[in-house]
């Protein structure tokens, strides 16, 4: 992520492999995307699988 101009940190999480996402200075909306956008492209080169349906996960974390 770092190559792609983002830096994340491993979560404190104890039983779990997280990492976190901060900012300093102003964040945009087209940041935002971006940033989701790379965390997905480097999650498909690591072979990691994503759910295809935003909607399912939507309900599963009672957003609307």
């Amino acid at each position: 992520m770092k190559q792609r101009r983002f830096v994340i940190y491993p979560g404190k999480v104890t039983n779990a492999e997280t990492f976190r996402i901060g900012n300093i200075g102003h964040v945009f909306p087209e940041d935002m995307d971006l940033l989701v956008h790379e965390i997905g492209e480097v999650m498909g080169e690591m072979g990691v699988k994503l759910k295809s349906e935003v909607g399912s996960r939507r309900s599963e974390v009672g957003m609307s």
